[in-house]
């Protein structure tokens, strides 16, 4: 999770800024997910050009258990796609023997539990019956093998990386919303955010700005989402028409990606994960 400081930062003229700047220049649906694929496609070049030859970094990945089901599958493609099969299998190697050594270590810890439940002797009969009645030490054991095996979601090195990434650009979005004549004409004219992007947002600027900046930020994010929902829906109702076979020579105009769209719309970009942003309380 990405803890937000509460002082209010002054945003400067930064590679950053242009590139927020840019992004909702696009006409992406939601501009921050464009910003947050591109962090995702650099995080995957550095893997592979830089993360792979250096020691730190491939024991980082070590101690983290390796990467999420979504990053591993999306590096095995960025692998094959770009001739990196022999990289990806050095740091394979290396998570492999991490979990062997895991598993090697459980083994040894419950050889006598084990034991136990193959022994045939009377006294062994009996233990398996207390065990039949209280098997919390089977549950334990069960729990163990989870924690010292199981993949933990939350360490993975992509998602921590674009997590922060994520928190940064939504920073700088408050910020420039507040501080920038130019962006705000921007912004006027882009496409608005995904939904969970515009939920984070607006709470990260009721935390950060004055009750008047905080006012008029929401004004913007709730007239710019039901501009661009109004849009959606009604390009959703042309892709759905021209489906019909009377409509069928008519072809398709801006509509024709409109599912796409409107899946990203609603749900954000897949890589990044649920959002969690810190709540009052926290």
């Amino acid at each position: 999770m990405f803890n937000y400081p509460n002082e209010v930062i002054v945003v400067e003229p930064t590679i950053l800024t242009a590139d927020m700047e840019a992004a909702f220049r696009t006409g992406k649906e939601c501009p921050l997910c464009h910003l947050i694929e591109r962090v995702e496609n650099r995080f995957l070049e550095a893997f592979f050009s830089e993360w792979i030859m250096d020691r730190w970094s491939r024991d980082k990945i070590i101690s983290s258990r390796g990467f999420c089901r979504y990053h591993s599958y999306r590096i095995l493609r960025f692998a094959e796609a770009h001739s990196e099969r022999l990289g990806l299998g050095l740091v394979l190697e290396n998570l492999v023997n991490d979990r062997l050594q895991a598993i090697e270590n459980l083994r040894k810890d419950s050889s006598s539990l084990i034991d136990l439940l193959r022994r045939k002797d009377l006294k062994a009969i009996l233990e398996r019956r207390l065990l039949r009645k209280n098997p919390e030490s089977l549950r334990r054991f069960a729990r163990e093998v989870g924690a010292r095996l199981g993949y933990v979601e939350t360490q993975c090195p992509a998602c921590l990386h674009l997590l922060e990434s994520n928190g940064s650009y939504v920073e700088i979005l408050i910020q420039m919303m507040v501080q920038s004549d130019t962006f705000k004409e921007v912004l006027k004219e882009s496409s608005g955010l995904c939904l969970p992007h515009l939920v984070e947002a607006t709470q990260v600027a009721s935390r950060r700005l004055d009750q008047r900046s905080f006012a008029s930020v929401l004004k913007t994010f709730l007239t710019l989402q039901a501009s661009s929902f109004t849009r959606i829906k009604f390009e959703l109702s042309e892709f759905i028409t021209k489906h019909d076979f009377r409509f069928a020579n008519e072809g398709f105009g801006s509509e024709v990606d409109v599912v796409e769209r409107g899946i990203l719309k609603l749900i954000g970009t897949s890589n990044l994960g649920p959002i969690t942003v810190k709540s009052e309380s926290s």
